[in-house]
């Protein structure tokens, strides 16, 4: 599990699913050093609790009692504030609606305690 915090949108906590290191090329106007041509990030796929949207909409954390769903969304690496040392079994569908409440009531047990 691990803390989800992207500037001053906080998403709480999720669950990661995956992560990629990716190469990022930065464009600037003066002349790149060659350290500096390809700078790499890890993205990080993590489960998070968020509110029902409309199609696109801007996804926005959901409260813990707050009525929601969970979805994945990718994240940097910078966004992750703390990392639990909980670990949590997930089945192996997340695409099916009873597996993800599954999943979000066992965040909600893990908050309580």
């Amino acid at each position: 599990m691990v803390y989800v915090k992207n500037g001053e949108t906080e998403w709480g906590w999720g669950v990661v699913i995956n992560f990629t290191k990716k190469k990022v090329q930065v464009k600037r106007k003066k002349q790149p050093q060659p350290e500096e041509e390809n700078d790499e990030t890890y993205i990080v796929d993590t489960f998070l609790h968020m509110k029902k949207r409309k199609k696109n909409e801007e996804p926005t954390p959901a409260g813990y009692n707050e009525e929601g769903e969970m979805e994945v969304m990718a994240m940097i690496l910078d966004s992750i504030a703390e990392v639990s040392s909980v670990r949590i079994n997930l089945p192996n569908d997340l695409t099916r609606a009873d597996h993800k409440l599954m999943v979000k009531e066992t965040l909600k047990e893990v908050r309580r305690c």
